[in-house]
């Protein structure tokens, strides 16, 4: 099998209009991976003992897969803001028929399903059934862990034309510099909110934190980013360990639930981390035979996303745990089986008609 190869800046350039599918498949496949990835640590970093070798595993795991959601959101911002002059302007209520199935069946029925999830859980583990709690976790949006995305998705969906607009009468240099501001507010409002305790803000304000990444997979996905791949690598090492050893050293001193702020995906960490990984995945080449199944399977990713924390909690049930083996082989190895099963059935979900458009 031939290697994972990176192309230049330049050459990626020159490539942009033939490949600019094929590294968004390759991305939102990795992406959907890491996601699972991380829902996987989740448990090891939140259990295991703080400081430990196990704990310690799941810290460096966690870290190396932060920039998966941010990562999402950028893919959107650049399939979503093309500000191309020759092309034809999409009205509000064609941009919003398009996309309004895409998101608000899918919502509103894992909303329902994760609920009734959630609820199921609760008999088998014989905890006892607390109606309002699943209401306060709907109000809150996130009738499950993972569900929050949708909701912050739909709020950049909801505003995107406008921000469109908006860029297409900006200079190159105006849209860098709007940016910037977007990503210091979004990390300085995080890092107040952790370091005062604050509560975080209501559900379908949340799309604002991501504003900077979202215009951010605009700018990334169409300018020449003149960065050696070996400069955007030591970011993204820097980052890594800054993420783990940021979060033992805070958690040691205060909590572990300050610490999680560098886990935030608005951190000062995460940030860079999400910028230098997007465009070395942007720039990657995969295998040929490799290279053939990530269409179908970016086909599925948001199926793979909806799907995978139902199939951990299986998983779980059934004694597949993070605590059976050690952290370095029962993370990898959970998260490569909740990914292949959760792709398998999204398949076969979108194979079906009724039930196609929830995926």
């Amino acid at each position: 099998m031939a290697s994972i190869s990176y192309s230049s800046p330049v050459s990626a350039t020159k490539t942009a209009a033939t490949t600019a599918w094929q590294w968004v498949d390759n991305t939102r496949v990795i992406a959907a991976f890491a996601v699972v990835m991380l829902h996987v640590t989740a448990g090891l970093v939140e259990n295991a003992l703080l400081g430990g070798s196990a704990w310690w595993m799941g810290n460096v795991l966690d870290a190396m897969v932060r920039w998966c959601v941010p990562v999402f959101v950028m893919i959107s911002g650049f399939l979503l803001l093309n500000t191309k002059k020759n092309q034809a302007p999409e009205s509000l209520a064609m941009f919003y028929q398009k996309r309004a199935s895409r998101i608000l069946l899918p919502l509103l029925f894992w909303s329902l399903f994760y609920l009734a999830w959630t609820a199921l859980r609760w008999q088998v583990l014989g905890q006892p059934m607390r109606v309002g709690a699943l209401f306060e976790q709907w109000a809150k949006g996130m009738p499950y862990y993972h569900m929050w995305y949708l909701h912050m998705i739909l709020g950049l969906y909801l505003f995107a034309p406008f921000i469109k607009r908006l860029l297409s009468v900006l200079s190159t240099h105006e849209q860098i510099f709007l940016c910037v501001i977007l990503f210091a507010l979004s990390a300085l409002t995080t890092l107040i909110r952790y370091a005062f305790d604050l509560p975080n803000s209501l559900f379908f304000l949340w799309f604002l934190y991501y504003l900077g990444y979202f215009i951010a997979g605009h700018l990334l996905g169409r300018l020449p980013v003149k960065v050696s791949n070996l400069v955007l690598w030591a970011v993204l090492i820097f980052t890594i360990v800054e993420v783990a050893v940021g979060c033992y050293y805070v958690a040691t001193l205060q909590n572990l639930a300050l610490g999680f702020y560098f886990y935030d995906y608005t951190s000062i960490a995460v940030i860079p981390m999400s910028l230098a990984i997007f465009v070395l995945l942007q720039r990657m080449r995969l295998p040929a035979n490799l290279a053939a199944w990530m269409p179908r399977l970016a086909a599925v990713s948001m199926g793979i996303y909806l799907l995978h924390p139902a199939i951990l909690d299986v998983l779980s049930f059934v004694g597949l745990r993070w605590d059976i083996l050690p952290a370095l082989i029962s993370v990898p190895l959970i998260s490569l089986i909740a990914f292949i099963v959760a792709a398998i059935a999204a398949f076969v979900m979108s194979k079906i008609p009724v039930v196609r458009n929830l995926i």
